[in-house]
């Protein structure tokens, strides 16, 4: 039992953060318009984007994004957008907790097309706590809530491309695909390009039919787009050959992000 008589500690690394989710990187594994009922306390709830973060060790988290309130906003049976409950023009409210999380994914790169909440599924991110909306009452001047800080990958592609200075060259310099094949691991042939073609998967299951592949398949796709990848083109075979492991497919399912039996690749998890 806690000591009533014992105030609280003012040492910075014992207090309380307002954030659930740790700083780090993450697969948006769901993304869609529903209602968020604060555990219970609001049991109408309030329209907000629901996303559900999956962490490269396996943990989930799922965060809300207040957009509006009952009057003006109210999420699609589908889940697919947001609509004005009246049939007037719908808008998202501007400076709550969806649109700074929207204006951080527009800022990191992330290109937004239409009014589908769902086209964030399959996504990578790195989150960052940022102090939330204080609110007309000011209750949330003490809270954060994870925004967006960079786009590591979309369900098209990789995240978007940032300019940097050329690195300055000396002779004998190691390339990224040099330095890639001699730490390669001589268990499996391919080392550090698991992570690659973790990568590679999760690209490939987010454009696949119901997000679904099979394993066949899945690595005749990866072979043809490390070929066509000149940083790539050197390991296609291993990439192929780990795509095509089942064995690789189930021990890397959590980390990776998809869920399979060794034959089926389907994105997200159990």
């Amino acid at each position: 039992m806690a000591d009533k008589n014992k105030g609280a500690s003012l040492a910075p690394e014992d207090h309380a953060g307002g954030g659930s989710i740790p700083d780090g990187d993450y697969l948006i594994k769901e993304s869609y318009a529903g209602l968020f009922t604060y555990a219970g306390v609001v049991p109408e709830g309030v329209p907000a984007i629901m996303v559900l973060y999956r962490a490269d060790d396996g943990s989930e988290y799922e965060q809300p994004y207040k957009a509006g309130d009952n009057e003006h906003l109210v999420p699609s049976d589908d889940g697919e957008r947001f609509l004005h409950p009246q049939g007037e023009e719908a808008r998202i409210y501007k400076g709550g907790a969806a649109s700074m999380w929207l204006g951080s994914l527009a800022k990191a790169g992330f290109k937004i097309n239409g009014d589908s909440v769902k086209q964030f599924k399959g996504t990578r991110v790195t989150l960052v706590n940022t102090a939330a909306p204080k609110g007309r009452d000011g209750q949330g001047k003490d809270k954060v809530i994870p925004l967006v800080s960079k786009v590591l990958g979309t369900a098209k592609g990789p995240g978007p491309k940032v300019a940097t200075p050329a690195p300055t060259r000396t002779p004998g310099a190691t390339t990224a695909a040099a330095t890639i094949s001699a730490t390669a691991s001589p268990s499996n042939g391919a080392g550090d390009l698991d992570a690659t073609a973790r990568d590679m998967i999760l690209t490939i299951l987010a454009s696949a039919p119901d997000n679904t592949i099979t394993r066949v398949k899945l690595s005749t796709d990866v072979l043809l787009t490390a070929t066509k990848n000149p940083n790539l083109k050197a390991h296609n075979t291993a990439l192929k050959k780990l795509a095509g492991d089942s064995a690789w497919l189930i021990e890397n399912a959590s980390v990776g992000g998809w869920s399979t039996d060794g034959e089926t690749i389907q994105l997200g998890g159990n």
